[in-house]
């Protein structure tokens, strides 16, 4: 009698534990990047940003795609889906800067990237803004490369906002 008390006490613990763990974990949906443009993809780009976000360490919760990239259908599209924060991005600015290269490369220009995505994460339930801000790369490869590089860094600041709850 005594083990099956026992063994209904640990099974109740554990239970508990895994329904404390599911309500604990968040959810968050990241939409296309607005301002995308050129050789810059939204789709590409929030991809870049969701990869970005499953790698930070000690986050709890998932994250989701959204198919939508302005700001009103996304927020539509994370309640439905039943998301509790929405990222979303923008690419704010970019340009290209052309210089020649050293040495052998004198007689041949090579072109910067420059960009600045700005983001923003909300509570998907009242719209409340959690964090925001901007990032600036730049990249001698592609335009898209150097969003992706700000995309790591958004989800750098996204990911110690979550952790941190602050």
């Amino acid at each position: 009698m005594n083990r099956l008390a026992i063994c209904v006490a640990v099974l109740m613990f554990l239970g508990g534990s895994y329904l404390f763990a599911q309500s604990s974990a968040s959810k968050v949906c990241v939409s296309g990047m607005q301002g995308a443009s050129g050789s810059t993809s939204a789709t590409a780009s929030r991809d870049a940003l969701l990869k970005a976000l499953e790698k930070q360490k000690n986050l709890k919760g998932t994250t989701q795609a959204l198919d939508a990239s302005i700001h009103d259908e996304a927020l539509t599209e994370a309640k439905k889906k039943g998301c509790l924060y929405l990222l979303t991005s923008n690419l704010a600015e970019d340009h290209t800067e052309s210089a020649y290269g050293s040495g052998v490369l004198m007689s041949t220009t090579i072109p910067t990237f420059f960009v600045t995505v700005t983001y923003q994460l909300q509570k998907v339930n009242d719209g409340s803004e959690l964090s925001s801000g901007s990032t600036k790369a730049q990249d001698t490869g592609s335009q898209q490369h150097a969003v992706d590089y700000s995309m790591n860094k958004i989800a750098s600041k996204v990911g110690g906002f979550l952790k941190s709850g602050k």
